[in-house]
């Protein structure tokens, strides 16, 4: 189910929350953007990326042994393309090669 939300105005809005995890690569709790429009097929089909983008994102950070680096560096992209924001530089701790 995506979520896709009508506005008072008739335009639709795209509203995703985000994992507590993933929260610290965000620096916010949740998505919630216009989708610029006021048909629902157009607004369902947006919705169907951003949500498949982030889906994503949310699979590579479950992958215990990824690199912390790549999660923000696909939470950057997400950012920049879907949000329009570019996001502030956050402390992601190395991750060790040893076992």
């Amino acid at each position: 189910m995506l979520n896709v939300t009508k506005s008072q105005y008739g335009v639709y809005r795209f509203r995703q929350r985000i994992d507590t995890n993933l929260r610290k690569y965000f620096n916010r709790s949740e998505i919630n953007i216009s989708l610029k429009t006021k048909s629902l097929p157009e607004a369902q089909a947006k919705a169907s990326i951003y949500h498949k983008e982030f889906s994503a994102i949310r699979f590579h950070a479950s992958i215990h042994f990824i690199d912390p680096s790549v999660v923000q560096k696909l939470v950057d992209k997400f950012c920049e393309d879907v949000l329009g924001v570019v996001t502030k530089p956050v402390e992601v701790p190395k991750v060790s090669s040893e076992a």
